[in-house]
């Protein structure tokens, strides 16, 4: 997701989530269609995610926004710089990380981040991904119940959600 995307602010359901810790400059709200839009970038949010933006942009923006403003995040940032020096492209990596183009479910699979990233960095990374997964699937879960929608659809819904995260640095 484009942090200039997370920046945006307007529209008619905005996204509240604010937090002062470790400095960093996050914005208190967000439109929720953008969002969520930057989450499937560059694809177009699908049909069945619809009626559920709101509730997932609030749900996945707190989590995001825990993620960023914890203390441990400005390391995990330095512990992902060093490493990605070590990708195959490392130009190309790095500019993926600066552009928001950064797909967290595929750089934790990565070789260079493997190796070179610390125990504590990669284990706070997959708490933050384990975090992300649940709160998609319980949004989706809570949402679709009351429309009658299967359980398996908001999984699969969630599922698309969660596979195509990246991350703000």
């Amino acid at each position: 997701m484009k942090l200039s995307t997370l920046l945006a602010i307007g529209g008619a359901a905005l996204v509240s989530a604010a937090d002062d810790s470790n400095q960093i400059a996050w914005p208190t709200s967000v439109d929720a269609n953008e969002f969520v839009s930057a989450i499937y970038s560059p694809s177009p949010i699908p049909s069945e995610v619809s009626p559920f933006i709101t509730p997932l942009a609030t749900t996945l923006y707190s989590v995001q926004s825990s993620f960023v403003h914890d203390d441990k995040f400005p390391s995990v940032t330095s512990d992902i710089i060093s490493a990605v020096t070590h990708a195959p492209n490392p130009v190309s990596a790095m500019q993926a990380m600066l552009t928001g183009d950064w797909q967290w479910k595929e750089v934790v699979t990565q070789e260079w981040y493997d190796k070179n990233v610390p125990k504590d960095s990669k284990e706070f990374v997959s708490q933050y991904l384990e975090k992300w997964d649940k709160a998609a699937e319980e949004v989706v879960k809570k949402s679709a119940a009351p429309r009658g929608v299967s359980t398996g659809l908001a999984m699969a819904v969630a599922g698309v959600v969660v596979g195509v995260i990246a991350a703000v640095l």
